[in-house]
């Protein structure tokens, strides 16, 4: 094994530990029932929304798709140490990974982006249905909003 591929192991372990170091963070807020665990959790009605919705994107969307994201390229970074970068199979690697993440981001921006409360089923089932209930009391205001 040369230097290069056993550097490159080395640093895609460390980029694996952070993905999975943020995985355990967004499951402990998910499933966490202590205090410190649901400090993203709003607990206002829906004239807080602005100040908390930060908090629950974070949470439930971002931590989990950085995570996702480290997870995906702590393997590649060696794989494509090893196939050589600019081998064809290195840069299919590359162009395969990027898109696919490039997708997944777009797709999460998109679900996140300029509301008032996520999609009910980014919540965990514990506040589903507190969402569930706002989301039908913004409906029914004229504006769509309060």
């Amino acid at each position: 094994m040369s230097m290069d591929v056993a550097v490159a192991l080395v640093v895609g372990l460390l980029v694996a530990g952070a993905g999975a170091a943020l995985l355990l963070l967004a499951a402990w807020c998910r499933r966490g029932r202590s205090a410190a665990s649901r400090w993203w959790v709003r607990r206002g009605g829906l004239e807080h929304a602005s100040l908390y919705l930060t908090r629950e994107t974070f949470a439930l969307a971002w931590v989990p798709m950085l995570a996702q994201t480290l997870l995906l390229a702590g393997p590649a970074i060696p794989l494509v140490a090893l196939l050589g970068s600019g081998t064809a199979a290195g840069s299919t690697t590359i162009g395969m990974l990027v898109v696919v993440e490039l997708v997944l981001w777009m797709a999460v921006l998109l679900m996140t982006g300029y509301r008032w409360v996520l999609p009910l089923w980014m919540y965990p089932d514990w506040l589903r249905e507190i969402r569930r209930g706002e989301v039908e009391q913004m409906r029914a205001t004229p504006s769509g909003r309060l």
